[in-house]
């Protein structure tokens, strides 16, 4: 393998990694989202509902 090779399987690797990481950490965003989501539409909805 050439250095080009060794340093393209790297940073393959490392964009891998990267990617894992950020997904992982941005879980737990998502699902508080997801929450705020499904409360606003819950809530929301049948307030509406009763105003008309």
């Amino acid at each position: 393998m050439t250095n080009d090779e060794l340093l393209l399987a790297m940073s393959d690797l490392f964009d891998i990694k990267l990617k894992s990481a950020l997904q992982s950490e941005l879980q737990p965003l998502k699902d508080s989202i997801r929450d705020i989501k499904l409360y606003l539409e819950n809530i929301t909805d049948k307030d509406i509902q009763l105003l008309s």
